[in-house]
């Protein structure tokens, strides 16, 4: 009924503002309604897939952009008729997603109960339980016990020679790498050392190039003075 109402009052604005701007406006209106009654029934479903959707929330923001549309149109009694019809429909419908949403709550709830166990029987199952245990640890055997606290030592004891394994490996890597750092600063040291030897060398080698070039100009020019004598 509701659905149908919803149509019927398209049709009355639809009907009024066929061939006006405002036509394709309230076709885009119209066609947010038109799947109303689907959904209402099926809920939103793609491709087999069902999803959740709110439809109220769908019919609230339909509403509020119609009544906007409904403001800036021209009023005439179809246009009225048309809105009131709609915006009705629509109150009736979100009444009826109202009992619908409190009934599935109910069957929820319904399945969902459980059958809560006498307290009185759970107090006796939980102290059976209680000695039960007791039971079993006051029969262990003593000898057990003495193997389980050997356990225990022993594995305390392993955990100290890994503690102290652990540091003695840390001072052993700590004095390498001293000693890398020590041999790094005397292999730069050596380094500097060479260099400066080789400058000093060049230099004298230098020098006695000069020396000895000098000493052949001399000499030449010896020879050639006393031809000239």
């Amino acid at each position: 009924m509701e659905f149908q109402e919803i149509l019927n009052g398209y049709q009355l604005i639809c009907n009024e503002l066929q061939g006006s701007q405002n036509y394709k406006n309230i076709m885009e209106l119209y066609n947010r309604s038109a799947n109303l009654q689907d959904l209402f029934e099926n809920g939103l479903i793609i491709e087999g897939i069902q999803y959740d959707f709110d439809l109220s929330g769908h019919i609230d923001a339909t509403k509020l952009a119609l009544d906007r549309f409904v403001q800036n149109v021209l009023d005439s009694d179809a246009i009225v008729q048309g809105h009131r019809k709609i915006t009705s429909a629509f109150a009736s419908l979100k009444k009826q997603l109202v009992q619908k949403d409190e009934q599935q709550k109910v069957v929820v709830m319904t399945n969902s109960q459980v059958i809560a166990s006498n307290p009185i029987s759970q107090q006796k199952h939980n102290k059976t339980k209680l000695f039960d245990k007791q039971l079993s640890s006051e029969n262990l055997d003593d000898e057990l016990q003495e193997e389980i606290f050997n356990i225990t030592k022993r594995m305390k004891g392993m955990a100290v020679d890994i503690s102290e394994q652990l540091k003695f490996d840390n001072k052993v890597i700590d004095k390498i790498l001293h000693k890398q750092d020590g041999n790094k600063t005397k292999l730069k040291f050596e380094e500097n050392k060479l260099i400066n030897f080789m400058k000093s060398k060049s230099l004298s080698c230098s020098s006695l190039f000069l020396m000895l070039t000098t000493s052949i100009f001399l000499f030449i020019f010896a020879i050639i003075f006393i031809r000239i004598s």
